[in-house]
């Protein structure tokens, strides 16, 4: 759900949260339900309110090195 508030955030896509929600339900055929509700449970974390986010980037970094690495073998 983060990820959504930080495209808007950043001003990667413009809109608003029910619009690119709707967009990610029709291209990936899913079904968000509730999403502002599960924003709010992140908002009340205490700490760590982007883990999702931090996998995807932790992720992304690790895939990039492998293939770096592979490139120089």
């Amino acid at each position: 759900m983060l990820s959504k508030h930080a495209l808007i955030a950043s001003g990667a896509v413009k809109g608003d949260i029910k619009d690119l929600a709707t967009a990610f339900e029709k291209v990936l055929d899913i079904d968000l339900e509730n999403y502002y509700c599960s924003f709010l449970k992140i908002r009340g974390r205490k700490e760590d309110f982007a883990r999702f986010l931090d996998l995807l980037k932790t992720s992304l970094i690790k895939k990039i090195k492998e293939e770096l690495l592979c490139s120089f073998l």
